[in-house]
């Protein structure tokens, strides 16, 4: 059995979806986010957000999004100081699953993980329920609902700049961040 240590957000946290979207909507409403990317929403002025959210999840090519910047020799350390598989807990919809799956495979074949596909209101109930200490996000609401026994890592994004936190979340500017205080932490 696993001890589920740590659980990592996908989106904005170990892939730079961020850039992709910014870039796809660029590309089509000629519209440029940097700057206008308020909690969590995207919004393109004269655009139905649903038509804008329909465009990118239908659209966007998740198979190719870049990982953050460290991502890959940051889980890579964090897999061999936990000695367990590594556990992503994530939002994306479920026709994501499989290209889930693969991107995860292409970006880091040799560590073992699994996914939990889980709404963001839902995932501090997976946390609680499996007993995980940490958890990497980087969405206000997800990061200030987790359980106050754990120790929550809030990725510095435009969208959660200036936004309090809770006393059991640590701000971090990346995943490199994290497996420093990890070491601290967690030996």
């Amino acid at each position: 059995m696993y001890k589920n240590i740590i659980a990592f957000d996908i989106d904005g946290v170990v892939a730079d979806t961020y850039k992709s979207i910014r870039k796809r909507i660029i590309d089509d409403y000629s519209y440029d986010i940097e700057g206008n990317v308020s909690k969590h929403e995207i919004v393109v002025p004269n655009v139905d957000r649903k038509e804008v959210l329909n465009r990118i999840y239908n659209t966007m090519e998740y198979s190719v999004i870049d990982p953050c910047d460290n991502a890959v020799d940051s889980l890579t350390k964090v897999y061999k100081m936990i000695g367990e598989e590594i556990t992503f807990l994530t939002a994306r919809p479920h026709f994501l699953v499989d290209t889930t799956y693969k991107w995860l495979d292409k970006i880091i074949p040799n560590i073992k993980y699994k996914i939990i596909f889980a709404q963001s209101s839902q995932k501090y109930k997976f946390l609680d329920k499996y007993g995980f200490k940490f958890m990497v996000d980087d969405r206000i609401k997800v990061i200030n609902s987790i359980p106050n026994r754990m120790t929550g890592f809030l990725v510095n994004r435009e969208w959660n700049a200036n936004r309090e936190t809770n006393d059991n979340v640590i701000r971090v500017n990346g995943l490199k961040e994290v497996v420093k205080l990890l070491n601290k932490l967690y030996n």
